[in-house]
């Protein structure tokens, strides 16, 4: 009965070590995360590393998670160790999923789309954004906002690649810039916002992530973490080809064909 539920999937990428250590990102177990893949070869993605306070949320969400999947309940102090503060660095651990009555991390990203004052920094696999999202980053490239969205350049679900490419001219058109990883797998998912505050995650900007999966990011808001996000995005920038508006238009008729059709499926890529 349970494989009836798969559209509603579990996204999240959790480790929690003896409850005292946990790494979150976009990485999953397999070869092609090593970079071993025949196709894709160089695989490029973002984890975090967290001590203190934050594993315990951490460890709460893989809690919940068992719970559902194999109905026990780990609540033994052994699961969850007195934990001290380590560092100086301020974290959110923002978990989401359908079975919230208000979808946390859309309102997330929704915010940062729409009180951004100077720059937002997208990196994202799969682009395929929901009216209200698209609409936001719209409207925040007309109120001057500089914002650049990292996808890759052909990523591993060739639907996913040819819906998004559907909503790149009007994007261009207003002022975004998109632009096509290169070196590889762009897998990364992230955003920084007027290198302020920022997220690192396992949400991709489709509408699968922030309507049917089941997710969580990490809201980074210390210097040191920015800044290091920052600089990571500088480097993909510069291994990756931006996307003219001139030259996306002179696209072949048999591309808009397929960017119209797979669009279609937007709401379950």
């Amino acid at each position: 009965r349970r494989r009836l539920q798969v559209n509603m999937r579990n996204h999240r990428k959790l480790v929690v070590v003896d409850g005292r250590i946990a790494f979150t990102g976009g990485m999953n177990i397999g070869n092609e995360y090593l970079g071993m893949s025949r196709w894709f070869r160089h695989w490029r993605d973002n984890l975090v590393r967290l001590e203190g306070p934050a594993v315990a949320v951490l460890q709460s969400v893989f809690a919940e998670d068992w719970d559902f999947s194999a109905q026990e309940l780990l609540d033994a102090d052994r699961y969850f160790p007195e934990l001290a503060r380590e560092g100086d660095s301020v974290v959110q651990v923002v978990d989401s999923g359908p079975d919230q009555t208000i979808n946390t991390l859309r309102e997330l990203i929704f915010a940062a789309l729409t009180t951004a004052k100077k720059r937002l920094c997208i990196a994202t696999p799969y682009f395929v954004p929901d009216t209200g999202i698209l609409d936001a980053l719209n409207l925040a490239a007309r109120r001057g906002v500089e914002v650049h969205i990292i996808c890759p350049r052909r990523s591993d679900n060739r639907l996913a690649d040819y819906a998004a490419r559907y909503y790149w001219t009007d994007l261009l058109a207003e002022g975004v810039h998109l632009h096509e990883y290169r070196r590889g797998m762009m897998h990364a998912k992230m955003m920084l916002i007027d290198d302020a505050w920022g997220w690192v995650g396992t949400a991709n900007l489709d509408q699968r992530s922030l309507q049917l999966n089941f997710e969580n990011v990490c809201v980074l808001h210390s210097e040191p973490e920015l800044a290091s996000l920052a600089k990571t995005f500088q480097r993909d920038l510069r291994r990756s080809e931006e996307v003219l508006l001139d030259t996306f238009s002179k696209r072949g008729a048999f591309q808009k064909l397929m960017e119209n059709t797979c669009r279609l499926f937007s709401p379950i890529l």
